[in-house]
């Protein structure tokens, strides 16, 4: 019913000739000829997306980071608990910006919000404790809401 095949050129040939035509490729693509193609050069990131998504992974590793400190203080249960919802917290945070670096486009809005929110709360934060160093820390959120909204942020996630 097959036929069988011995010739290893025969079932090369034959493999070329499927994947040829799976890919689209004809018969003077570099596949064809049996040279390699170099490999495209990997496209530069953009500032802003470096800035975002490097202050979102920063941002997931603080709070990552103050989670295991909370953790280590040793006050009981309650403080194994906030510490342990604030690494996962800050493993998400920080799972946004690596997958925003690899240029996944749904990271945008992911970025925005977390953005939002933790400026929100620097900024609330620095009000009730009527310190001006705490506010400090809203510069991060507003620095990644900058790189995120920007137009080469959004060009090269879309890439």
């Amino acid at each position: 019913m097959w036929p069988v095949l011995t010739d290893h050129s025969t079932l090369s040939v034959l493999l070329r000739a499927a994947v040829r035509a799976r890919c689209g490729a004809t018969s003077t693509s570099a596949y064809s000829t049996g040279v390699n193609a170099p490999a495209p050069a990997p496209a530069s990131r953009p500032p802003s997306l470096i800035l975002a998504s490097g202050g979102t992974a920063a941002t997931g590793a603080t709070f990552a980071g103050v989670g295991i400190a909370s953790m280590l203080v040793g006050h009981g249960l309650f403080s194994a608990g906030v510490g342990a919802m604030l690494v996962i917290y800050g493993v998400v945070v920080g799972g946004i910006g690596w997958a925003a670096w690899r240029r996944h486009l749904w990271t945008l809005g992911a970025m925005v919000a977390s953005a939002l929110l933790h400026l929100a709360v620097a900024l609330s934060t620095a009000w009730g404790s009527a310190s001006w160093p705490v506010g400090l820390a809203a510069l991060v959120p507003l620095a990644v809401l900058v790189g995120a909204l920007a137009p080469s942020t959004r060009s090269a996630l879309s890439e």
